[in-house]
């Protein structure tokens, strides 16, 4: 009887990517004097780790940043734990998805630099960064008020209980809940605030500049005498149409105002009144505006939120990082075969503590149960091991700093050589091809690589060679850039 192969491209990464989600040694559980695991173990591994692409990926991990805020600093802070000891109702969730405008931005730059086929050096990065600016946030949204504006006087037109009523009370529902996802997070609302403040500003300049003069409304008309001539508009005129519409957008003002404060846990008559102006901008009513307040207010929200924005970027860097090379693992592949299709088994724990005593037992019956049977269905062919230390500072000078230079940036939660060397020792076992790629800096960079050639990746990597294990080793060189060094600062 011949067996088929059914896949043969599964491959493991060695990552933690969401430490409050479960990891592969939790799922194997306690396996001493087993050399292999039972199918309803396998298979709750493979609903729990292994994802098909990269929206299967944010489904099953969901990977967030943590924040929560501190009094004594009136900062921020962001962790990519949750932090223990303080009150969930203290702590927000960013989740990091397509969603997010940062993750959304260089998922942008990325096929926008892919579709160009520019070099670095042409590259107009400038241009792609304003996406995260409060005016590009402000433009995602119009498009969703547009779309809820026109759901919700389609829904008002409808008479109570028509089927296509309730499903567009459906679509709406979803268009709120969208919208209701940053009642609760004031740092989401500052670009609003942003945006907002600076529009009532500028049209209470205009209004200022042209107060002396009465505006009439009017129409270009062409007299008896074959005269131009502007004749006032009567309004009066279409005064049912324009009622409806009043009351269309009365009503979607309530129903918002309701909404966030049902859903808010600590509503704010500001916040309450941003929201309506922002998702329903009225026709008529003038705002008074306290010009000097309104100033202080908007130099204040501004350097809040570009503090906010660079203490979050710092921290959700090297989970973003991880989120790109995953996205890019599943574009990589052109497969049209169905079977042949990607699957990606995500540890979710650092390979260190993989490889202690007594934990290293645990992981040979989950590989003896998968790669040493017959069936290949859940075979291990490949693996990543990501974020290798380079240590590359052997050699260098310490110099007193006298004028303000570039800080080198410093990793944590590195892998290390040594943890490679332990886990090839078993992986060769299984005849499993490992890929390993240096942490992502400067000095990795394909920049770095041209000008200073080879040396140091050889000499970081001489202990792997001549080895049992060594065949099985790949070396990743250089990382790609998304955004380079001399542009980070835009």
């Amino acid at each position: 009887m011949i067996n088929l192969i059914k896949q043969t491209n599964r491959t493991v990464l060695f990552d933690e990517v969401n430490p409050e989600k479960l990891n592969l040694l939790t799922l194997i559980g306690d396996s001493r004097e087993k050399d292999s695991l039972d199918d309803e173990t396998i298979k709750e591994i493979n609903n729990n780790l292994l994802i098909r692409n990269f929206d299967d990926f944010l489904n099953k991990f969901e990977p967030k940043v943590y924040s929560y805020y501190n009094a004594a600093t009136q900062k921020i802070n962001y962790l990519l734990k949750k932090p223990e000891g303080v009150d969930n109702n203290l702590i927000t969730e960013i989740n990091i998805n397509n969603g997010n405008v940062f993750f959304k931005m260089l998922n942008t730059l990325i096929d926008t630099r892919k579709s160009q086929g520019e070099r670095n050096v042409d590259f107009k990065f400038e241009n792609i960064l304003e996406l995260i600016s409060p005016r590009k946030v402000i433009d995602d949204i119009k498009q969703t008020r547009k779309e809820i504006t026109h759901l919700f006087q389609k829904y008002e037109q409808l008479e109570e209980g028509n089927p296509k009523k309730l499903e567009i009370g459906d679509k709406l529902n979803y268009k709120f809940e969208d919208a209701a996802q940053n009642y609760n997070n004031v740092l989401s609302m500052l670009p609003l605030a942003i945006e907002d403040i600076k529009t009532r500003l500028l049209l209470e300049h205009e209004n200022a500049e042209h107060k002396s003069e009465k505006i009439k409304l009017g129409m270009l008309n062409v007299s008896d005498k074959g005269e131009l001539e502007i004749i006032e508009y009567k309004q009066e005129e279409k005064n049912e149409i324009i009622l409806i519409d009043e009351g269309n957008s009365n009503n979607l003002a309530i129903a918002f105002k309701d909404d966030y404060e049902n859903s808010s846990k600590a509503p704010s008559k500001y916040i309450s009144d941003l929201v309506v102006r922002t998702f329903v901008p009225l026709a008529e009513g003038k705002l008074e505006v306290n010009i000097s307040k309104e100033v202080e207010n908007y130099n204040n929200y501004l350097t809040f939120y570009k503090n906010a924005q660079e203490d979050f970027i710092k921290i959700a860097k090297p989970l973003i990082e991880k989120l790109l090379g995953i996205k890019m693992f599943f574009e990589q592949y052109n497969a049209k075969i169905p079977s042949m299709t990607p699957t990606l088994l995500i540890t979710n724990i650092k390979a260190e503590m993989m490889m202690k005593a007594g934990n290293k037992e645990r992981i040979q019956a989950y590989l003896n149960t998968v790669n040493s049977k017959n069936d290949f269905s859940d075979t291990i062919w490949f693996g990543i091991y990501p974020n290798v230390d380079l240590d590359d500072k052997k050699g260098e000078r310490t110099i007193k700093e006298r004028f303000q230079g570039s800080k080198k940036e410093e990793k944590i939660d590195k892998n290390s050589i040594e943890t490679l060397t332990n886990l090839m020792a078993m992986l060769r076992e299984y005849k499993i091809q490992v890929f390993f790629n240096f942490e992502s800096t400067y000095e990795t960079t394909f920049d770095n690589l041209s000008t200073e050639g080879i040396e140091k990746y050889i000499e970081k990597t001489q202990k792997l060679e001549n080895n049992n294990y060594s065949e099985y080793l790949i070396p990743v060189m250089p990382n790609f850039t998304v955004i380079p060094k001399d542009k980070s600062g835009v």
